[in-house]
């Protein structure tokens, strides 16, 4: 015979106990100070865009490591051994999942 038991909630304190912190005690490295001015943050984003942007465009050659079917780009994928140019953000899925691999 089911029976039926209901529990009370129990009351628990999880609050982390945090000591406060006093801002004037704390040092700040001036590297790591925003930028004084919006042009100053301006050109760090430039900057910062330009090299992810060359770094992403970066080609290099790999060696198949998987026979693939289909098409990239409208081009059959090499045989398996053979060489295949990719950029450096595309090339970094298929490295991580071994289709491809560095030549050795």
């Amino acid at each position: 015979m089911p029976v039926d038991v209901v529990l009370d909630p129990v009351p628990v304190d999880v609050a982390p106990e945090v000591a406060p912190v006093d801002p004037a005690a704390v040092e700040v490295p001036v590297a790591d100070v925003a930028p004084v001015t919006a042009e100053h943050a301006a050109e760090q984003t430039a900057a910062a865009v330009a090299a992810e942007s060359e770094a992403a465009q970066a080609v290099a050659a790999y060696v198949v490591a998987v026979a693939i079917g289909g098409s990239r780009n409208g081009v059959a994928w090499p045989g398996l051994g053979e060489l295949i140019e990719l950029p450096a953000h595309e090339a970094a899925a298929y490295l991580q999942f071994g289709y491809i691999k560095k030549p050795e």
